[in-house]
């Protein structure tokens, strides 16, 4: 098994997570090194998997706190008290099936639960569909709890399936 690395990025990062993230643009919104340094200082976790000094694939997500103006985010943020929001998990497509997604997420539960978090929530598209996503929330335990179009730029139209996982005490 490989032996994956797991971290918060450092800022000679970003510019690796930027070009990850555009290969999977037509799923999330475009970064660049301004929008990144904003969010890294707003995210609750922001971690990369390194293999060898490449960026295997990185997790973003945010706290209810978090100075976000993002229209997923703020469905959950009006609805619920405690979460951590999946804003995005990229993994680079020659190391997919690694288990790489599910390690994020087994460390993101652990955070969780470290800071008394009930729940994880994200957003998956669902048109145009992503079945890869899909297929990977429904076995890690998320269940929609509504659907919404988006209305930002970057995505406008788009249809999203708006899911939650309630994590145990």
């Amino acid at each position: 098994m490989t032996n994956f690395q797991y971290r918060a990025p450092i800022p000679s990062d970003f510019p690796k997570v930027i070009k990850l993230n555009q290969l999977s643009e037509h799923f999330l919104s475009p970064l660049n090194l301004n929008k990144l340094s904003l969010l890294a200082k707003e995210a609750a976790v922001f971690q990369v998997a390194i293999l060898d000094e490449k960026i295997a694939g990185f997790l973003l997500a945010f706290a209810p706190g978090a100075d976000y103006h993002n229209q997923n985010f703020l469905f959950f943020k009006a609805r619920y008290v405690d979460f951590l929001y999946v804003d995005r998990v990229v993994i680079a497509e020659e190391f997919r099936g690694k288990g790489l997604a599910t390690k994020f997420y087994s460390q993101l539960e652990q955070e969780a639960n470290r800071r008394g978090i009930s729940r994880l929530v994200c957003e998956i598209h669902i048109d145009p569909p992503n079945p890869v996503s899909l297929s990977f929330h429904e076995k890690q335990g998320f269940i929609e709890v509504a659907q919404q179009i988006i209305e930002e730029e970057s995505n406008q139209g788009k249809l999203v399936s708006l899911r939650q996982k309630t994590l145990p005490r």
